[in-house]
């Protein structure tokens, strides 16, 4: 509860969010690396998340595309 409470008051954002945001960010890395080639339910476990749909959500609020987009454009550099 603490934990929380200094996330809401220091970033001003929710624990949720706080959390999501740094899963994105490792997303953003394994899908980034082409050596990999890890599918987005890979990527989506790997990174905490329960399951696809939340996962394309989180993506898409954080980043403004959708995973498979993000994975396209790095595939085709």
């Amino acid at each position: 509860h603490h934990a929380s409470q200094v996330i809401n008051q220091h970033f001003n954002m929710s624990f949720f969010d706080y959390i999501n945001k740094y899963r994105i960010e490792e997303a953003v890395k394994l899908l980034s690396n082409t050596r990999l080639n890890l599918s987005i339910s890979e990527v989506a476990y790997d990174c905490g998340f329960n399951n696809r749909v939340s996962f394309y959500k989180t993506f898409k609020k954080e980043m403004g595309t959708t995973p498979t987009e993000f994975k396209a454009h790095y595939m085709a550099s």
